[in-house]
């Protein structure tokens, strides 16, 4: 049996998701049966809960499994095409045409409920609040978007330890994006994001924070940012009138 491997450099929620791809294409679990309880994951292979959803989230997601609330997670019969649209490539490199225009907020505070369940926290934990505008770097006097994170206070040691003593990274001006500075100050090591993309009618605040006009429709980004270890430790949200600038890969592959 295929095991999760402690001293891999890819995710665990990565290695589970591939064992479950593997399993289902070789009719380990067939078309309409369950997969195993996430408490037998648990058993079977010594990884969170945590971990564990992200994988079966990512199996529904690619269209191989189907989650039923108080059921569980069932196998769904194989479509002629499998689509998966992803924004490609390293996070460094899709954000670096954007700079830090503005810190609008950066400081230690409690999650609202939605984050705080989000990024799977206790009743007492605390997130870094940051609210940023950010530009492009060919156009650095006009705001692009308009961005929030909440970062889990304890994401990394130097984090927490920053945090223990009351104090808040600092961040540039006219720098990379926020996850990337923290990459840089505190050694945040990030994997991916699960992104929600809508669009919406941005209210007279924001409207006069990007320079268009109240109830104009831009695009939302809401997102989930986990670590290499599988941790959800970002979750942001950021509104942009750039939809022009928005690409997207769709992969396809045959059964």
């Amino acid at each position: 049996m295929p095991r999760i491997e402690r001293g891999s450099r890819v995710p665990y929620y990565r290695q589970l998701l591939q064992i479950l791809h593997r399993g289902i294409e070789e009719g380990r679990w067939k078309a309409g049966e369950l997969i195993p309880s996430e408490s037998a994951l648990v058993a079977t292979y010594g990884i969170s809960r945590t971990v564990i959803r992200q994988a079966l989230d990512l199996l529904s997601i690619q269209g191989q499994v189907r989650r039923v609330k108080g059921k569980g997670t069932f196998v769904v019969e194989g479509s002629m095409w499998d689509v998966s649209p992803e924004l490609s490539g390293r996070y460094e490199k899709l954000s670096a045409s954007y700079r830090v225009h503005s810190i609008l907020d950066n400081r230690i505070t409690e999650p609202d409920p939605d984050r705080r369940k989000a990024l799977a926290l206790g009743q007492s934990a605390t997130v870094l609040h940051v609210v940023v505008t950010s530009s492009r770097a060919d156009q650095p006097d006009e705001v692009a978007t308009f961005s929030t994170f909440d970062v889990v206070s304890k994401a990394t040691p130097a984090l927490e330890e920053l945090i223990r003593s009351g104090r808040t990274p600092r961040f540039q001006v006219g720098g990379p994006a926020v996850p990337v500075q923290l990459a840089e100050r505190v050694g945040l090591r990030l994997s991916h994001s699960r992104t929600t993309l809508s669009s919406i009618n941005c209210s007279a605040a924001e409207a006069k924070i990007v320079g268009t006009e109240p109830g104009t429709s831009v695009l939302c980004f809401e997102w989930v940012t986990y670590d290499v270890a599988g941790r959800p430790v970002i979750a942001g949200r950021s509104i942009t009138k750039e939809g022009a600038r928005l690409y997207f890969a769709v992969p396809h592959r045959a059964h």
